[in-house]
């Protein structure tokens, strides 16, 4: 295998991207967390070439001095992250910085999981799309090159998508059915870690860990469940946790889509963690319905300090109508036992979802306070390609064919639904954002819970942006 220098590229843009696991955002506080796509393929890429990580969404890095970095490495390939909250940027620069150096550009993001190659006719600067960021046939597309800017012609590669003379070669994701696998332990010491900012954490530096990819749910507004679900193998991850304690890490943000979905496989990692005394504390997004008071239990003695539910809405019917498969009751038990153990909890919510009324959006609010939550996230929907979300919204006529750029973060709204205009349902996105954050006795009881100089940190910055007019503008 012929040694090539490869780049991982995350692009800088006009505003905090978080371009991450096919779910592209815009940072609500200024925060930024390792692009885990670029993570994961670290180590499979290492092993055989020479790699430079570049984060163009830190702080210090612009246009001109991320394509001065690429010039100078001289990239045979450029791995990349783009998505629906910043394609047209993206490309807009993949252009001029193709004209500058000729390299592969392969591109990572949800645009591609619903048709890979109608998307590739439509972006001409991408030679290459990954449809799973975890799979090692990202080597055999780099073994294709064989000019600088050109892929050899060839037969179809596993979940890779590629250009080659003028056909597009490739069918589409091979979605995982539950299997195990294992891959090199990725190479977090090339990352730029004590830049790295994310608002649960409690200890610094962190790092950011993928145990399995894809999820088993099937919820109507998310892209994930498209890529099936497979689990690395305990040892496999273990492996990669030893190797972050040798980096000095005292955090572990797990950006699994449902942690502990296979409950007894993680029951081992959790049982594993406490053995080998890692000391490292950690946050996890789950389901309210996989955790009960035990679970729980074993997650805090691993180190688990606070956990990100998906609540989404305040009511069944909301639930029922895009597939959460899930009722308010067993969110509100999940959210006590969590308070019982001393566990931090968070709580993402999506408004406007299809079926929620005018009252229901402008409870969200006041239903977030009444769960006793620590932190709240509100958000808005955004209809990815390939998700049973923008198959309603397209057969309602509440978007139009178009990809259309997106934002689920709330700095603006694309699509409304059958009693909401878009507009109402940003205004009932802001309205929510007040009533939880702007409370006396939240913000007191929140200072009072800062445990370490880390998180004084992070809360000055949240409540300056939070503050900040720029937060609530109205954008169509």
């Amino acid at each position: 295998m012929r040694k090539r220098r490869i780049m991982l590229l995350n692009l800088p843009g006009s505003q905090i991207y978080i371009r991450d696991y096919y779910c592209s955002k815009v940072s609500k506080a200024r925060y930024l967390y390792h692009p885990v796509d670029l993570v994961m393929l670290s180590g499979t890429l290492a092993e055989h070439h020479e790699i430079r990580v570049l984060d163009g969404m830190l702080e210090g890095w612009t246009h001109f001095t991320v394509a001065g970095a690429v010039r100078s490495f001289q990239p045979d390939a450029v791995i990349f992250l783009t998505g629906v909250v910043s394609y047209r940027e993206d490309m807009q620069y993949l252009s001029e910085l193709k004209r500058m150096v000729p390299f592969v550009a392969i591109a990572s993001g949800e645009l591609f999981l619903d048709d890979p190659a109608g998307t590739m006719a439509v972006f001409p600067d991408i030679d290459a799309a990954i449809l799973d960021f975890t799979d090692t046939a990202v080597l055999d597309l780099i073994e294709r090159i064989e000019a600088p800017g050109r892929l050899a012609f060839g037969p179809p590669i596993r979940n890779i998508v590629y250009r080659s003379e003028d056909a597009v070669i490739g069918r589409g994701l091979d979605v995982s059915h539950g299997e195990e696998f294992e891959l090199a332990v990725p190479r977090h010491d090339l990352f730029p870690n004590d830049r790295y900012r994310y608002p649960f954490v409690r200890r610094f530096p962190f790092a950011t860990v993928l145990t399995d990819f894809g999820c088993p749910y099937k919820c109507e507004f998310c892209a994930i469940n498209r890529l099936g679900f497979k689990k690395r193998t305990v040892e496999n991850v273990l492996r990669e946790l030893d190797f972050i304690r040798t980096l000095g890490f005292q955090d572990i943000y797990f950006d699994d889509q449902t942690f502990g979905a296979d409950r007894r496989r993680t029951t081992r990692l959790l049982e594993a963690m406490i053995d080998r005394k890692y000391r490292m504390g950690f946050i996890c997004f789950t389901r309210a319905d996989t955790v009960d008071r035990e679970f729980l239990t074993l997650m805090k003695r691993a180190g688990c300090h606070t956990v990100v539910f998906g609540v989404e809405a305040g009511g069944d019917e909301s639930l029922e109508t895009v597939c959460k498969d899930m009722t308010i009751d067993t969110v509100r038990r999940a959210i006590e036992s969590c308070r019982t153990l001393g566990i931090r909890t968070v709580g993402t919510f999506i408004v406007g979802l299809p079926g929620m009324t005018e009252k229901q959006a402008a409870g969200i609010g006041d239903f977030a306070v009444e769960l006793g939550l620590d932190f709240a996230s509100f958000n808005v929907p955004a209809p990815r390609p390939g998700t049973g979300l923008r198959k309603r919204a397209l057969d309602a006529g509440w978007i139009s064919s178009e990809i259309g750029q997106m934002d689920q973060s709330g700095s603006y709204a694309v699509m409304g639904n059958e009693f909401m205009t878009a507009q109402q349902v940003q205004e009932y996105r802001n309205q929510a954002s007040k009533r939880f954050y702007f409370r006396f006795g939240y913000v007191r009881r929140r200072l009072l819970g800062i445990r370490t100089w880390y998180e004084l940190k992070t809360h000055i910055i949240e409540g300056t942006d939070l503050l900040s007019p720029a937060r609530f503008m109205k954008k169509h």
